[in-house]
């Protein structure tokens, strides 16, 4: 019988004060969890590392790290056990890929420079508009005036 495996990708934050510059033993003791529960990790980096809006566990800055793999379902609630337990990982989201959209989201993951949100630079190529219709619909509705609130005289 075999097992299915499902696509998943996982952000954790770690604690950047733990880590103490040694980034490298972190991550392969985060790579050795997966592999504890049954998972096959195909990429992973470093996303990036920022302040929080708010501390999490004292802490007001940690490093982003995404990691791909593929697991069977019945692994994933062992893996965020550890998660739990594990003194490095501040927070975690183990999210499944849908299979129709897994080549796309591992060419991004795959890139040590992509980020998940890039500004658009350039206009698109294509008309985006049907016709002259849709386009002066567009326009009227971006010059309408917000509505009144009715006021209530008492």
């Amino acid at each position: 019988m075999a097992i299915v495996k499902s696509l998943y990708e996982c952000m954790v934050i770690l604690d950047s004060g733990k880590i103490g510059g040694d980034l490298a033993k972190t991550v392969e003791s985060i790579l050795g969890l997966i592999k504890r529960n049954h998972g096959e990790v195909i990429t992973h980096r470093v996303w990036d590392e920022r302040k929080f809006t708010f501390p999490i566990r004292k802490q007001k800055k940690g490093i982003y790290y995404l990691f791909y793999f593929s697991m069977p379902t019945s692994g994933i609630v062992g893996l965020e056990g550890d998660f739990r337990i594990n003194e490095f990982i501040l927070r975690h989201m183990v999210t499944k890929i849908t299979p129709k959209l897994s080549e796309a989201i591992l060419a991004v993951g795959r890139d040590p420079n992509a980020f998940c949100f890039q500004s658009v630079t350039e206009p698109p190529e294509e008309d985006l508009f049907d016709n002259d219709r849709d386009r002066d619909r567009d326009r009227n509705r971006r010059r309408r005036p917000a509505p009144e609130t009715a006021r209530s005289e008492g």
